[in-house]
């Protein structure tokens, strides 16, 4: 099949801040029905028509200044802006983000810099050209369910905040805060269950009361990043040195959580530099950096066989399985790329497309 790629231009005001570490790639993403999300780190978010994977299209931009987590709920985008949480219309946001504003939760994420904080909206939709409900595992938010979610969880620093969501358009904060004497990155919902990525371990907590969490046990490492997804009674997490992530080890973990209290390693894999990842039956999917895309067969989680690797792709940061279409987004550097995948874990590209900064 031939290579389809496409380049969409969103210019940035590089004078008013720095792109830091998130420079030259794409963000975190959330797909939700036929719409994919793409976040630009720092300045918004791209919203895709993706009923055709093969030809996706471009529906719009969001400036959202700050920005670098988003959860998506119908036609309502969560998203930070810098420090706070911010409710919108999606839809009506493509037109004028600061017009399109539900509500705002301040404070939800001390950790995240504020010092030059700019308003949204001061990137507009007609500043975006065209040139020739899950997300990912490194995402920040989780709803409790996909299809008919009442909680959202968001993870700061050393917090999980909680939600009700029932309303999905004006949203209250749950309780206190659960805090956790890690640093956390990640999380994710499977089985009534929260599985939260922190820098030195694995956090579960029950989801018998999606508004009230409740703690079950927990899975050490090395100081590292870690994001994790969960299949069954198998959880796979992947830990990477770096500056922001204590300089450990680079490594793919297999854990066996059928005791939740008392989760216990069944495998470690030696990475070159791995980020997210995502399974599907049997299919495990890892973004291991510069050494590209690796599949693995997972149906015996206790010894799993590598069997595709697409080497070509860079900077390979994260990935969403669509069971359902058998379909796989990730992101490599500034690059989407949508791939259809088979029992066996091959995969054909269907479609490629940049964020062009």
């Amino acid at each position: 099949m031939e290579r389809k790629h496409t380049s969409f231009l969103i210019p940035v005001l590089l004078c008013l801040f720095s792109f830091s570490s998130f420079a030259q790639r794409a963000g975190k993403i959330w797909i939700s029905g036929d719409n994919l999300f793409i976040n630009v780190p720092q300045e918004g978010v791209m919203v895709m028509d993706n009923k055709d994977p093969e030809s996706p299209s471009q529906m719009g931009y969001i400036a959202i200044p700050g920005s670098v987590d988003i959860a998506v709920v119908g036609d309502v985008l969560y998203a930070n802006h810098y420090d706070d949480l911010v409710v919108m219309d999606w839809k009506e946001a493509m037109e004028d983000a600061s017009e399109a504003v539900l509500q705002i939760v301040e404070d939800v994420f001390p950790n995240y810099d504020n010092s030059e904080k700019r308003p949204m909206g001061s990137l507009m939709a007609s500043e975006v050209s065209l040139s020739a409900t899950k997300g990912g595992s490194t995402s920040c938010f989780a709803l409790n369910d996909a299809s008919n979610p009442t909680s959202l969880y968001a993870v700061s620093d050393r917090d999980i905040k909680v939600f009700a969501v029932d309303n999905p358009r004006q949203i209250r904060k749950v309780g206190e805060n659960i805090g956790v004497r890690d640093q956390l990155e990640s999380v994710f919902v499977a089985d009534d269950n929260l599985f939260v990525g922190a820098q030195s371990g694995m956090y579960i907590f029950s989801l018998n009361d999606p508004q009230f969490p409740d703690y079950e046990g927990r899975y050490n490492h090395l100081r590292a990043c870690d994001p994790v997804v969960v299949e069954g009674e198998y959880a796979y997490l992947t830990i990477r040195d770096g500056e922001e992530c204590g300089r450990t080890k680079n490594e793919l973990h297999v854990i066996n959580i059928s005791d939740l209290s008392n989760p216990r390693q069944e495998g470690i894999y030696t990475m070159n530099h791995p980020h997210g990842l995502g399974v599907d039956k049997g299919r495990l999917f890892v973004c291991d950096g510069d050494a590209g895309l690796k599949v693995y067969d997972a149906r015996n989680p206790r010894n799993l066989r590598e069997v595709n690797t697409l080497s070509e792709l860079s900077a390979t940061f994260d990935v969403i399985p669509v069971p359902q279409k058998r379909q796989l987004i990730a992101v490599a550097g500034n690059n989407i790329i949508q791939y259809r995948y088979d029992s066996s874990g091959q995969l054909r590209r269907l479609s490629e497309f940049s964020v062009e900064f």
